[in-house]
C-alpha cells in the first residue's frame, strides 16, 4: 500500500529464527589483524639508530640527562613542576559511599612503604627512558604493631591496601614477551645480572601491573623518550664542545714536537738502539702533554718546541653550541629557561612559552592518572569486594591555578557573589592561603569580621583598576 506517496510494507512480526538472531547480533570479539609493531625475539626494532635501541639506549639517555646542562635543567624543571602538584582521590559522586571510597583510596596512597612522592619520582624516569614499569604489591591492613610488611599499616580495618608500587629498573630490561596472535607486549622480561644483581630471568606480566609511557604508538611498550628528538642536537653539541676543548688546549699549551739531530736515524726499525730511543722520545712527548714532567734533558743537537695554531680561527663555536642548546630546549618545550640569556625576549613571549610548557606537563600528568585509574584502582576495589558503579579517581590540582586578580576580575565581570556560595568562597580563600569555612554560618562570621579590613579594600581597589583597564575585553 501507498501512504503519502511512499510504499509501506507490513512489518514482519514473526519470531526470528536462531540463525537470524546470531547473524544480526554477531559481536566481533577476536582481532583479525595485528598491531604491526616491529620486534624480533622480544627486542623492539622501531628505532632506526642502533645506539638508541635497547639496551644501548639506556646508557645514551642516562649520559644525556646527567652530563648535559640544558637537558638536565629541562628535565629538572618538568619533574619539579609535576611533583609540586597535589595528588588526591576524588569521589565519583556525591553519595556517602562515594566519599567513603575516595577516603579509602586516599588512605591507600598515603600508607605505602615508600611515599607517594617517591613513587611519582620513579614514574618520571619515563621522561628520560621513555617508559617506567612498576609492580603492584598488596597487604592486609592489620595495624602499626605488625612487623611483617604484608600486614603492617597505619590502619586496622583489615582491608587490602597497596603495600608498594616498586619500579623495575629500565637497566634490567632483557626483552619483552609478545603475544604472537595480537602482537601486543604481555610481559617485562627482567634480567637482574644486567645491574650486577643475583637472580634468574623472570617474566613480569604487564597486566595487573603498571606500565607508564610518554606515548604508546603501535603499542610500543618502550614508548619514546623525551630526549629522543633532541639527540641529534645533543650529539653535535657534545662533539663540538670536545673539539673546542682540544683547540683551547693546543692554543694555550701547544703541541710538543721533538726533533732529533740529523745524524740520528730515529726511524730505523732494524736498529734496536734506535727502537729504544724512539720509545724514550714518545714517552717524553706524552709526559709533556700529560703535564707529568717537571723538566726535560735532551741529547746534544736535539730540539724541543711547541707548535701552536697559525693565524686566527674566525669560526665562532659558541654561536653553534648556543644554536644546538636552543634546539634541545625547544624539543622539550622548555626553551623559556633560555629567555634573556642572549639579551632578548619579552614578557608576552615568556607567557606563551610558559603556557605551552604547562599544557604539555598537564598531558603527562593526565597520562599517569589514566594508567592508575584503569589498572591500579579497579583491582584494588575488586580485591576488597567493593561494589560501586564508578570508582573514585586519582587526579591532581591544577598545575597553574588562576591568580587572585584573575579570579577577582572574573567575579566582577560575571557578577558573581562569593558571599552567597560556600564552595566559591572556599576556592577564593585557598588562593589567599587563608582558612576555609565548613558551613555557611562560619563563612558569614568570617566575612563580618573582615569586611572592613584594609587588605580586602586594597585587593578590591586593585581589581577595580585592572577591571577598568580591561573593560573592553568583557564587553
Amino acid at each position: 500500500m501507498k501512504l503519502f506517496g511512499l510504499n509501506i510494507t507490513k512489518a514482519n512480526t514473526s519470531k526470528p529464527t536462531e540463525s537470524t538472531e546470531s547473524s544480526q547480533h554477531r559481536i566481533k570479539a577476536n582481532p583479525v589483524g595485528i598491531v604491526g609493531l616491529r620486534e624480533s625475539s622480544g627486542i623492539v626494532d622501531e628505532e632506526f639508530l642502533y645506539d638508541l635501541r635497547w639496551p644501548q639506549a639506556g646508557a645514551v639517555y642516562q649520559e644525556m640527562a646527567s652530563n648535559d646542562a640544558v637537558v638536565g635543567a629541562s628535565l629538572y624543571l618538568i619533574e619539579t613542576l609535576i611533583r609540586s602538584v597535589t595528588w588526591k582521590a576524588v569521589p565519583s559522586g556525591s553519595a556517602p559511599q562515594d566519599k567513603e571510597a575516595a577516603d579509602f583510596l586516599t588512605s591507600c596512597m598515603n600508607d605505602m612503604e615508600d611515599s607517594w612522592d617517591d613513587f611519582i619520582c620513579n614514574v618520571l624516569s619515563m621522561l628520560t627512558y621513555g617508559f617506567s614499569f612498576h609492580e603492584i604489591l598488596y597487604k592486609v591492613r592489620r595495624g602499626p604493631l605488625e612487623n611483617r610488611p604484608t600486614l603492617h599499616s597505619k590502619y586496622t580495618d583489615g582491608r587490602i591496601g597497596w603495600r608498594s608500587l616498586p619500579i623495575r629498573s629500565q637497566a634490567t630490561l632483557d626483552s619483552w614477551v609478545f603475544d604472537k596472535k595480537t602482537g601486543r607486549a604481555v610481559a617485562f622480561r627482567q634480567d637482574p645480572s644486567r645491574v650486577g644483581a643475583e637472580g634468574a630471568q623472570v617474566d613480569i606480566p604487564i597486566q595487573d601491573n603498571l606500565l607508564f609511557r610518554l606515548n604508546s604508538t603501535r603499542g610500543n611498550p618502550e614508548g619514546t623518550s623525551l630526549l629522543r628528538r633532541c639527540y641529534r642536537s645533543w650529539y653535535f653539541k657534545r662533539y663540538i664542545e670536545e673539539l673546542e676543548g682540544i683547540g683551547i688546549e693546543r692554543s694555550l699549551a701547544g703541541v710538543p714536537v721533538l726533533q732529533p739531530d740529523e745524524a740520528t736515524p730515529l726511524f730505523d726499525k732494524n736498529n734496536p738502539e734506535m727502537v729504544e730511543l724512539m720509545a724514550w722520545a714518545e714517552s717524553l712527548v706524552n709526559g709533556l702533554r700529560q703535564d707529568a714532567n717537571h723538566g726535560v734533558i735532551l741529547p746534544y743537537g736535539w730540539e724541543l718546541k711547541l707548535l701552536g695554531p697559525e693565524g686566527k680561527n674566525n669560526l665562532d663555536t659558541n654561536q653553534i653550541i648556543n644554536r644546538h642548546e636552543t634546539r634541545i630546549a625547544m624539543t622539550m618545550l622548555s626553551d623559556l629557561i633560555l629567555l634573556g640569556d642572549s639579551g632578548s625576549g619579552s614578557f608576552a613571549l615568556s607567557e606563551t612559552k610558559q603556557d605551552l610548557l604547562t599544557r604539555s606537563i598537564t598531558a603527562i600528568i593526565n597520562s599517569i592518572c589514566a594508567v592508575l585509574n584503569t589498572q591500579a584502582v579497579p583491582k584494588l576495589f575488586a580485591l576488597n569486594n567493593w561494589q560501586l558503579e564508578e570508582y573514585p579517581q586519582i587526579t591532581t590540582d591544577t598545575l597553574k591555578p588562576p591568580t587572585l586578580n584573575e579570579v577577582a576580575l572574573l567575579l566582577r565581570a560575571s557578577g558573581l557573589d562569593i558571599t552567597s556560595n560556600l564552595e566559591l568562597y572556599n576556592m577564593f580563600m585557598k588562593l589567599l592561603n587563608a582558612p576555609t569555612a565548613t558551613t555557611e554560618e562560619e563563612m558569614a562570621r568570617t566575612l563580618s569580621t573582615s569586611n572592613n579590613s584594609a587588605g580586602a579594600s586594597q585587593i578590591q581597589d586593585e581589581a577595580d583598576n585592572k577591571f577598568k583597564q580591561s573593560d573592553m575585553s568583557y564587553t
